[in-house]
């Protein structure tokens, strides 16, 4: 049997793990993906009247001032 430092040594079973691992987390981006794209579907069918503000698109000083304009509006 081989000791812990001859198996993170040997270039195989670090490849094969690093490759397990890899794996795993692109399992993982994809499945978070879903989970986004489930909940985004759920709150626009719940929240009718919401108004989405995307963060891509503006700085943060515009996305503050969108919400305090929002808020002023509605008071």
């Amino acid at each position: 049997m081989k000791s812990d430092s001859e198996v993170f040594y040997d270039p195989k079973v670090f490849y094969e793990v690093f490759s397990i691992e890899e794996e795993a987390i692109d399992l993982i981006k994809i499945e978070i993906r879903h989970y986004t794209k489930k909940q985004m579907a759920w709150f626009k069918n719940k929240i009718k009247n919401i108004e989405w503000i995307d963060l891509d698109e503006y700085d943060e000083d515009e996305v503050i001032s969108k919400i305090i304009a929002r808020i002023m509006e509605k008071s």
